[in-house]
């Protein structure tokens, strides 16, 4: 192994480091999305492990040094492994939103495992490349099948760049993986850099994707208001302002404006916690049009107002002002 290529590996985990940084600060202004900050700590951890197993212990292993070797590879190897499941996990998080469930879950301890099996049982760098290997290809796998699902623009192109990234690197990793099961397994210099290089494109892919869903979160907070979870001033003057842009032949607009009587007099008495419920209630038993019909919008401005086609808007008004539980107009 030349020392240009280790100086390679080692650049490529500052770069990790730095990425951590960004990753971590997207997730900071994207206000509770899934999966953002694990993508840049996982991928520190993969690239240390990785760098530990294709780069120390290779180094150990040529200078005869066995028992560096065996620890080096050893430790290398799980590093490796486990920041491979959790760059899975990000993808799964990122794209569904969801809590993992179980068989996704138990891809860590499978994966860690078969590692820390190659480590008590062989403890050689084949074993432990295997192992790295066989990971690299299932979770590239499982992140192809998440990343197909975000099809629609802005998301649709980095994430066809990183299924494509996915690709290549599955054909990488599997080559690797039947060296490591011939007892070859070993860096290649000459495919370092394609790896690499495929690994930066995954990364400011999955930067951008971050990017555009972080955008999202903060235009959704700025027009939406977070306690009723209807539009805000701006997000109500935002959908006014796509009205009048409206072809002349559209159909008229009217408001309706809902006070709520003597709400001083609740928070006074309950407090503004309890306060701050009763708009989201008076939300919810609004008065509701045919779900054929609906409104154009519905936004809390010191109250609630409710755009709806100007022939039902006295109709739907006056069945919400004597029918408040109900406020079903058909």
């Amino acid at each position: 192994m030349t020392t240009d290529f280790y100086n390679l590996l080692l650049s490529d985990c500052a770069l990790a480091l730095i990425l951590l940084g960004l990753f971590w600060y997207v997730s900071r202004i994207s206000r509770g999305l899934r999966g953002i900050a694990l993508w840049g700590v996982a991928h520190l951890v993969y690239s240390l492990g990785a760098s530990m197993l294709d780069g120390t212990a290779q180094e150990f292993a040529r200078t005869g040094n066995a028992e560096a070797t065996f620890w080096i590879a050893g430790i290398g190897g799980m590093l490796a492994c486990a920041g491979l499941v959790g760059l899975g996990w990000s993808i799964v998080l990122f794209v569904q939103q969801r809590p993992l469930k179980g068989l996704e879950l138990a891809l860590m301890p499978l994966c860690v495992g078969l590692s820390l099996a190659g480590w008590v049982f062989w403890g050689t760098a084949d074993a432990q490349g295997a192992a790295m290997s066989a990971t690299e290809v299932v979770v590239l796998a499982l992140m192809f099948m998440q990343l197909r699902q975000l099809d629609t623009p802005p998301d649709r192109l980095p994430a066809q760049l990183m299924m494509a990234g996915c690709v290549v690197l599955s054909l990488l990793y599997g080559r690797d993986l039947w060296n490591a099961l011939t007892g070859n397994y070993g860096p290649n210099e000459a495919w370092v850099n394609i790896d690499l290089s495929t690994w930066y494109l995954l990364n400011f892919c999955m930067l951008m994707l971050t990017s555009f869903r972080a955008a999202e979160s903060l235009r959704q907070s700025a027009m939406f208001d977070p306690l009723t979870g209807a539009l805000n001033r701006r997000g109500l003057n935002a959908e006014l302002g796509n009205f009048r842009r409206k072809p002349a032949g559209a159909k008229g607009l009217a408001v309706i404006a809902l006070d709520l009587d003597h709400f001083k007099s609740i928070n006074d008495r309950h407090g503004h916690q309890t306060g701050d419920l009763v708009p989201a209630a008076v939300l919810r038993c609004r008065p509701r049009l045919h779900p054929q019909r609906r409104p154009v919008c519905a936004a809390r401005w010191r109250g609630v107002h409710r755009g709806a086609p100007r022939h039902r808007a006295r109709r739907c008004a006056s069945h919400g002002r004597t029918h408040p539980r109900t406020g079903h107009v058909a």
